[in-house]
């Protein structure tokens, strides 16, 4: 028997709990179109075994989902989550935490990961390693910059050019000048 859906298997998919069957089907073949290997959207971005992971996740989710599918949709036992909590405390200094300011930031204007990655164009996983300030596993400084600019301006911050260079000098600071 399929297990019961989980709140990320719908933001794998990009949508709200509950959404209709077509719906569903509609933005799994959307999904699953994106990690082509020949899509342009993402070809650059993938290898083959972060591909198949994502395809695997998307699938695991689609399985999910529509295993609890009826005449009216997901069952009841689904429950319908607002996509972010907002946070409770004070935002991080962006001078000291610019990655956890962006986080908080984010959150404090309820966007997902999802909104802001369909907003940017940048992956989730990223914006995930951008918030966590996951140096290491980032790309080239270059790419950095220009994605905590856009995460910057979607979210409407104050001087998102000066974010970018306080990301940037913790970025060299904790990867040394050759990082």
């Amino acid at each position: 028997m399929a297990r019961e859906p989980r709140p990320q298997d719908w933001e794998v998919l990009g949508l709200a709990p509950g959404a209709g069957p077509e719906e569903v089907r509609a933005a799994y073949a959307q999904r699953k179109s994106l990690y082509d290997p020949d899509a342009l959207a993402t070809y650059s971005l993938h290898d083959d075994a972060e591909r198949e992971a994502l395809l695997e996740r998307l699938d695991d989710a689609y399985r999910a989902i529509v295993s609890q599918l009826g005449d009216g949709g997901p069952r009841a036992s689904v429950a319908v989550r607002p996509p972010v909590e907002p946070p409770t405390v004070p935002a991080p200094a962006a001078a000291l935490e610019p990655g956890a300011f962006l986080r908080h930031q984010r959150l404090t204007r309820q966007v997902s990961t999802d909104q802001l990655t369909a907003e940017t164009k940048i992956r989730a996983s990223l914006l995930e390693l951008l918030e966590s300030e996951s140096f290491r596993d980032l790309p080239a400084p270059v790419y950095v910059r220009g994605f905590v600019v856009q995460c910057a301006r979607a979210l409407k911050l104050d001087d998102p050019e000066g974010i970018a260079e306080i990301y940037l000098a913790k970025m060299r600071a904790a990867l040394g000048d050759g990082g």
